[in-house]
């Protein structure tokens, strides 16, 4: 059965590609699978030659566990997605080898 699922979002003429629609089954967290879909997410995106920054829009929920990924917090917006649900945009750099 399906017990995860997320997306990447690439925005080309701005170089960047955006985690999104990260979903675990409640039961099956704590298992690694949000890590191992997220390292799978990022594998894509460095594969992709133009793409030089990873932007996440999560929650004062989950970012902790992007930190841990190594996203950097740029930004929180209090009540975007709703009342006490804050948006936390976050990015990592991607640095091509010369």
């Amino acid at each position: 059965h399906i017990v995860g699922a997320g997306g990447i979002n690439y925005f080309l003429e701005e170089n960047t590609a955006r985690i999104a629609w990260d979903m675990i089954d409640p039961d099956s967290h704590g298992q690694g699978i949000g890590k191992k879909l997220t390292e799978y997410r990022l594998e894509r995106i460095h594969q992709h030659p133009g793409i030089t920054q990873i932007v996440v829009r999560t929650s004062q929920l989950a970012y902790a566990f992007y930190e841990k990924m190594g996203f950097q917090l740029e930004s929180i917006e209090k009540d975007h997605w709703a009342k006490n649900y804050h948006l936390y945009l976050m990015k990592m750099t991607i640095i091509k080898p010369q």
